[in-house]
């Protein structure tokens, strides 16, 4: 088993709100005990502010490119980096210095969200939805990209618009949203077989009830649920990397359950049920 290198990466990426950078403490000090890990970290909270996109790529420039200068010197180390992060755009950093070295690693995308908007379609401007069209090269971030298509798993979409519906069609992107759970966790079981995969875990995929996230959308999976398929995913795969956003609880009571609930669908991923859930 590799060793394992939890990242700590706070600061602003495109927040719009200040839950998430505030709870990274709590969720980077549970990721180390869980998975064993030294924890290294950089950053600090800033204050959250809405703007377009263009405007919040380069107000997100600290967190992005210490981000992959901390994920690049794990890879080196032949460590896995499980990363601790706010917001899902910082997968724009994160994602290409995994696949700089790791070039045929597949992309499991869990997300209630599509996240598949470009600059020319976003109605919003927001730079959290459109991280995966950057990381297949449809637009630049100036991070990388690296990703194709059929290295891409989307999972748990519940609320996608109509143009990444298109997107995910167009370009014949692996998506499974759980509507008919034990079909879906077979077809990933087969998907990822004998793959080197990186996870990328919003939070709001889970059910609300379970996990808090910023961007809640209602049912989702439940943490028994999430775990069978990390469970899967560690059983047949060869992870090289986890990514976690989007973890926002409120209060304190939001922070013990979503703690809790964390924990428990993570615990197949760590390794404590599984004799090899990582590959360096």
């Amino acid at each position: 088993m590799s060793d394992r290198i939890v990242i700590r990466a706070n600061g602003y990426a495109g927040d719009c709100s200040g839950e998430a950078m505030a709870a990274l403490p709590a969720l980077s000090d549970m990721l180390g005990e869980l998975f064993g890990a030294e924890i290294i970290a950089f950053g600090d909270p800033q204050d959250a502010r809405d703007m377009a996109w263009q405007t919040a790529l380069e107000a997100s420039e600290g967190l992005l490119s210490g981000l992959a200068e901390a994920t690049a010197r794990t890879l080196q180390k032949d460590a896995v980096p499980i990363i601790a992060t706010p917001r899902c755009a910082a997968a724009l950093a994160s994602i290409p210095a995994v696949l700089a070295r790791r070039d045929d690693a597949h992309v499991v995308w869990f997300d209630a969200h599509g996240d598949l908007h470009t600059p020319a379609t976003t109605r919003t401007g927001y730079l959290g939805g459109m991280p995966i069209t950057a990381l297949l090269g449809e637009w630049q971030s100036g991070y990388g990209a690296g990703l194709r298509p059929e290295r891409l798993l989307h999972l748990g979409g519940r609320d996608l618009e109509d143009a990444e519906r298109a997107f995910i069609e167009r370009h014949g992107i692996f998506a499974a949203s759980f509507a008919d759970f034990d079909h879906d966790l077979g077809r990933i079981e087969q998907e990822l077989t004998g793959k080197k995969v990186f996870v990328h875990l919003d939070c709001d995929v889970f059910d609300p009830r379970d996990v808090t996230a910023d961007y809640r959308v209602p049912g989702g999976l439940r943490s028994e649920q999430a775990a069978a398929v990390f469970s899967v995913i560690a059983r047949v795969s060869d992870l090289v990397g986890l990514e976690i956003t989007e973890f926002s609880p409120g209060n304190a009571a939001e922070m013990q359950r979503s703690l809790a609930s964390l924990r428990q669908a993570l615990t197949a991923l760590a390794g404590q049920d599984q004799e090899k859930p990582f590959a360096g």
